[in-house]
């Protein structure tokens, strides 16, 4: 049995990390790392990118909304942090490039 102050610390700290799904479409040629990928990460967006970002080395932050966009359960990311503000526990991340052309 631990004291209560730890115990609870822990406990708001596991409450904190969500279990996610990221996938990965279409990326660079360079991009060597995983297509798909779960993991525990902060239920707050931005660090969880940063989490995501240290596994992948993929420089998430500075291709954001100009090389791909983040969808949430199939919904732009935006959208969703609108609705309920953080992520939850089984969500779906797809990254997606922006389609162009002439």
């Amino acid at each position: 049995m631990g004291n209560g102050v730890a115990d609870f610390s822990l406990r708001q700290y596991e409450r904190m990390k969500v279990k996610i799904k990221a996938k990965f479409f279409a990326m660079p040629k360079d991009y060597q790392g995983e297509r798909e990928l779960e993991m525990e990460v902060s239920e707050d967006f931005q660090q969880a990118l940063e989490e995501i970002d240290l596994r992948t080395r993929i420089g998430i932050r500075e291709k954001l909304d100009k090389r791909f966009v983040i969808l949430i359960n199939g919904r732009n990311y935006r959208k969703v942090l609108e609705d309920k503000g953080k992520l939850e526990e089984g969500d779906n991340l797809a990254f997606v490039p922006f389609l162009g052309g002439g």
